[in-house]
């Protein structure tokens, strides 16, 4: 064999493989992009949703809380709970007729709506704190993702992680990932695993964040039972 021939063959043999590596590496990039459409078109009918029930777990510095959450758009209505497994909710909120009402730790208060920024003819919806971003922008909060069956396991950019945890530049990631079920664009569960520090200066301490999330019900009719004595709360 010619060392013409042995040359040929051998830049046809990169060649092939340069190619093969470019488009798994474009089929990848394709696939993170799909999928992060995907995610938060279905996050945005959570949402748009005129009523949402939700529950799960949340784990902050290894101390585990349950939480659950009603909600109805209008005329707007929420129950908020937040306590530790088989004992008494550390927090619940409630908002009702325009009025807020919290239970800390036995300690009941009340309000008016429109001391947090509610006017009594607005209607309520979970919050989208990626509405502003662009798709390309979207699609750089994920580094990778697996896909199997309706389950999707993101890798979450650490920096892009960093400015929507603290604006300031004091939390460090060091690694965050979001498992969600879709189903027909719609999220059944949302599981979050942050890992990381927060430095001010010299100090630092653990940022070490998991929540694990069902969503129980999207639209639909809904009523939300309401402690009967709230008009016992303290008014401030």
């Amino acid at each position: 064999m010619t060392p013409y021939r042995t040359l040929s063959r051998a830049s046809l043999a990169a060649a092939l493989a340069f190619s093969f590596a470019f488009a798994g590496c474009s089929s990848n990039k394709q696939s993170v992009k799909d999928a992060a459409n995907l995610f938060f078109e279905s996050f945005n009918h959570l949402c748009e949703a005129d009523t949402l029930k939700v529950s799960g777990t949340l784990d902050l510095i290894g101390t585990q809380s349950q939480i659950s959450a009603q909600m109805i758009s209008s005329p707007a209505q929420l129950a908020l709970s937040l306590g530790q497994p088989n004992a008494e909710p550390l927090i619940d909120f409630y908002l009702r007729d325009g009025r807020t009402y919290l239970n800390a730790m036995g300690t009941k208060t009340a309000s008016v709506a429109e001391n947090i920024g509610i006017s009594s003819d607005q209607k309520l919806h979970l919050p989208n704190p990626f509405l502003e971003l662009s798709r390309e922008e979207r699609a750089k909060l994920f580094d990778s993702v697996k896909v199997k069956d309706d389950v999707y396991t993101f890798v979450i950019n650490n920096r892009e992680a960093e400015k929507f945890l603290d604006y300031y530049g004091a939390a460090k990631v060091n690694k965050a990932t979001l498992v969600t079920t879709i189903h027909d664009e719609m999220i059944n569960t949302l599981s979050i695993d942050i890992d990381g520090t927060y430095e001010i200066d010299t100090a630092s301490s653990d940022l070490d964040l998991k929540a694990d999330l069902v969503v129980e019900q999207v639209g639909g009719k809904m009523t939300i039972d309401f402690p009967a004595d709230l008009d016992t709360y303290k008014t401030e």
